[in-house]
């Protein structure tokens, strides 16, 4: 029973990790603007920056628990994969040497597509930001061309 509720309690952990990185952001931010913006007298820029790198502190040990918690949770669906497909198998791949390697091997295949996933949205990221830089710089040699010629 306990194994049926570890991984809702892992997702449920997940949510709260989650939450609490997206409350450190907002606080993080809300007090370099504080910092920057209010006009709370000489010492309040440092107090800001204090907060900010507690709070970045914070963040930064959320973010780990959280990756922590997501690989033990990807690691028990593998060997819960793995045991499922060793049920469709002949008596002989019930072995339990045999229910490791395919653990290991779906833990393979999922940390391959997930390091595609990755790839691919990081790959995307790069081809819009030189997409973007393209076409601002495109609009702007004219501009500069005009501004050289009338100087000279």
């Amino acid at each position: 029973m306990q194994a049926v509720n570890s991984p809702s309690r892992d997702r449920k952990l997940i949510l709260i990790l989650d939450s609490i990185q997206a409350l450190l952001i907002i606080c993080a931010v809300g007090a370099l603007g504080l910092g920057f913006l209010g006009r709370n007298g000489p010492g309040a820029l440092p107090v800001s920056f204090a907060a900010t790198g507690i709070i970045v502190f914070f963040f930064v040990v959320a973010r780990s628990v959280g990756q922590v918690v997501r690989r033990s949770e990807q690691d028990r669906d593998a060997t819960t994969k793995a045991c499922l497909f060793g049920q469709f198998g002949s008596a002989e791949l019930s072995d339990e040497s045999i229910a490791q390697l395919r653990g290991r091997a779906v833990k393979y295949c999922e940390d391959l597509i997930r390091d595609y996933r990755s790839l691919r949205s990081r790959s995307q990221v790069i081809y819009y930001v030189f997409q973007m830089a393209t076409i601002v710089l495109s609009g702007v040699t004219p501009i500069l061309v005009l501004l050289d010629k009338t100087d000279a």
